[in-house]
């Protein structure tokens, strides 16, 4: 009780700090990427929503622990993965569009061994709950799975004071980021749930690449085939654990390591990314297929970089 006394008085990450991102940079709703190498196939889909309001139920209740708070607006990013080696999976995390703060996150595995789990964040670490269907619930929503009680897992070091955000959540951080040239870098806290444990996450921009896109464009039932060779900026990940001497493993981003980023500086979307897959060595992911809302913002792909440099 001491413990979350304490923890309790240390507040939530101060909501005065600037904005790290700018939802106006990313121009899409939905992206779709997909790996193969010899007889696999890894596919991964993304989609963002900007919301209002939330429902009163959208976040889980907290007692006594000071919640991540939503501010006047909530992004919320659906992704679905498949892929050998690993069950289907789907993901919902809530985030503030400006500074990334992960309100909630909830995944959902499939078979054979289904399974709920939510992740509600306070200043001190998430509490999580794991959900998994009982005979008596063959046709109940996951949601409603019987589960396990809240448990808090606090951050090594204590209380965050800086905004956490979900690594994953990368995909759309990185095209919303002051990222435009080479040497742009970005630091941030980062919360990985394979792990559950928080890295101290940096993104680089090296120098322009030149590499080949093909893709499919859509935009108001409309779609354009983009196949042409495009400049890119490669942006190498690195994650460390937030305490130095802290043991865990490897960071991993949707069950990837080692990985670079190409960031179509432009058009504000990411064209593909390399990483390497525990098991099966390196790979490259490549965008299919992106769903467009608007135009980037003009200070998004041009002029001055805001990204610490």
């Amino acid at each position: 009780m001491l413990l979350l006394a304490a923890i309790a008085c240390a507040g939530p990450a101060s909501a005065s700090a600037a904005p790290t991102f700018d939802p106006a940079c990313v121009p899409w709703q939905r992206v779709e990427f997909r790996a193969q190498k010899f007889f696999m196939t890894v596919h991964m889909d993304l989609e963002a929503r900007t919301l209002s309001t939330l429902p009163p139920d959208a976040l889980r209740e907290v007692e006594n622990l000071p919640a991540i708070a939503p501010g006047n607006r909530t992004l919320e990013l659906a992704l679905h993965t498949r892929g050998p080696g690993r069950r289907e999976s789907q993901a919902t995390l809530l985030l503030n569009p400006e500074s990334g703060a992960l309100l909630q996150s909830a995944s959902l595995r499939g078979e054979p061994s289904p399974r709920y789990r939510i992740y509600r964040f306070t200043a001190a670490g998430p509490l999580r709950w794991s959900l998994r269907p009982q005979p008596e619930q063959p046709h109940a929503s996951p949601s409603d799975w019987t589960g396990s009680e809240a448990q808090l897992y606090p951050y090594v070091g204590g209380p965050a004071t800086e905004p956490v955000v979900d690594v994953s959540s990368l995909l759309y951080l990185l095209p919303a980021s002051g990222i435009k040239l080479p040497g742009d870098r970005l630091q941030l806290l980062g919360f990985a749930s394979s792990s559950e444990q928080l890295f101290k996450v940096t993104a680089t921009a090296a120098a322009p690449t030149r590499t080949t896109v093909n893709y499919l464009e859509s935009h108001g039932g409309a779609a354009v085939s983009r196949s042409e060779t495009r400049s890119v900026l490669p942006i190498s990940i690195e994650g460390a654990p937030r305490i130095a001497s802290e043991e865990g493993g490897a960071m991993e981003i949707l069950g990837l390591r080692d990985l670079v980023f190409l960031l179509d500086p432009e058009r504000r979307v990411i064209v593909g990314f390399h990483a390497r897959m525990p098991n099966f060595g390196r790979l490259t992911v490549h965008l299919q297929q992106v769903e467009l809302t608007a135009a980037p913002a003009g200070r998004c792909a041009a002029g001055r970089s805001s990204a610490s440099r």
